[in-house]
């Protein structure tokens, strides 16, 4: 009898049930090498013990479940299934205030005030006291650039944010465009350069963010593998242990300064090359 094919669930969300293209071409190439793989949302309520393995991919959307998504991260951990990125990674990388750990660790961060939800300052007050002229505010948990704005201590008062904040000097340097570095397995793969609209700050493409072509230098892509041997550090884990993660920054007098590192469901861009055969060889040789 042949042996059994793993059964791998593909992670997704509400927003992409049945995967986005780059999961689609996962999906396909993962079940071209015997793996049968499926989509599964993670709000469904499943027995994941049944599957060897869960790839959290496109899980947009848990910052407005962000509990439900917490209770989901420990179910899954007390299952017996194995879970890329691992489950110590998603409960580390969900909430943004990991900068300050890879601050502490020696990674050339953008200059951050961490504001939890008692702080009885506000992010103009802090932007201020710390002589910046602009500033961005972004929610400790969120994705896809959902309630960043920029702003000037002298500003009118905006509506607070709910939970916990980063405040950040806004960095001139994002409109030459947002380096994204994408590692697989530890090794790095590919990279892009996302460039903000004219009339916008956020490179994102629901802002009217465009992508073109990158070759990253010596200089970037060092800082780049910095940043995650400081994550795995963190982690107590080797960098091959992050089956994938995404590096954002901008690049500062030939250096990298980091804007995010993205480790549970960022947009990887497998369809670039053979990234989503290498994607998918490095996930097998862990079943």
């Amino acid at each position: 009898m042949a042996p059994a094919e793993p059964r791998v669930g593909i992670v997704t969300g509400e927003a992409a049930p049945e995967l986005t293209e780059d999961g689609q071409a996962l999906l396909a190439a993962l079940q071209e090498m015997g793996v049968d793989a499926v989509p599964v949302q993670w709000t469904a309520d499943h027995g994941w013990s049944e599957y060897e393995a869960l790839l959290v991919r496109s899980c947009w959307g848990y910052p407005d479940q962000i509990e439900r998504f917490r209770e989901w991260i420990e179910t899954v951990a007390d299952a017996d299934v194995r879970v890329f990125n691992p489950v110590d990674c998603l409960r580390w990388n969900h909430h943004k205030f990991y900068m300050r750990d890879l601050a502490r660790r020696g990674v050339a961060v953008i200059e951050t005030a961490f504001l939890d939800r008692t702080a009885d300052r506000t992010p103009a007050a802090v932007a201020a006291d710390r002589g910046w002229s602009q500033a961005v505010r972004k929610p400790a948990v969120g994705t896809s650039s959902e309630e960043v704005s920029r702003f000037s201590p002298s500003d009118p008062p905006t509506e607070p944010l709910d939970g916990d904040v980063l405040v950040q000097r806004f960095a001139p340097e994002i409109a030459d465009g947002e380096r994204s570095l994408v590692f697989i397995a530890g090794e790095f793969s590919h990279s892009w350069l996302s460039i903000p609209d004219a009339d916008d700050f956020r490179s994102h493409n629901q802002f009217g963010g465009r992508t073109k072509p990158f070759d990253p230098p010596a200089g970037i892509l060092d800082d780049a593998r910095d940043v995650l041997t400081a994550a795995a550090d963190e982690l107590d884990r080797s960098s091959d242990d992050l089956l994938y993660a995404r590096v954002d920054g901008v690049d500062r007098d030939g250096r990298l300064l980091l804007l995010e590192l993205e480790l549970i469901e960022p947009y990887l861009g497998l369809q670039r090359g053979d990234a989503v055969e290498r994607f998918a060889s490095a996930l097998t040789e862990r079943l």
